[in-house]
This record gives C-alpha cells, structure tokens and sequence, in this order.
C-alpha cells in the first residue's frame, strides 16, 4: 500500500514527528555545542512545515510540536 501526497503537504503524523525532532536539534546550536548554524536550519525546516501545513490549526500543532521538541 503506498501514500500518496497532495498538493505536497506531508502527513500530520509526519510533519509533527519532524516538528518535534527539529525542535528537539534546536538546542545543540547553543552552549555547550555552540553547533551556530543549526537553529537556523531547523527554523527554516519549522517553515516550510508552516507553509506546507493544511491550516492554521495545523499550524499551531506543527509549532507546538516544535516547541516541545
């Protein structure tokens, strides 16, 4: 059985999961990693899930998500 994706939006589960995981990465941009160009990079990724979201609810999900992450 395969999936197939519309319009390119991921998968709730999916695009939570990345949200989480994005968020969870954040930190190891900062003390004592000092890994500085990682937030940015999962900032960008935390936007495109924005743009890619099915609606603002999504959206709030997808950022809280990333929030706890």
């Amino acid at each position: 059985m395969t999936t197939t994706l519309h319009s390119g939006a991921l998968p709730r589960a999916n695009s939570l999961a990345l949200a989480a995981f994005a968020g969870a990465v954040t930190v190891a941009g900062f003390a004592p990693f000092y890994l500085f160009a990682l937030p940015v990079a999962t900032l960008a990724v935390l936007i495109v899930l924005w743009r890619r979201a099915a609606g603002r609810r999504a959206a709030a999900l997808i950022g809280f998500s990333f929030g706890l992450g």
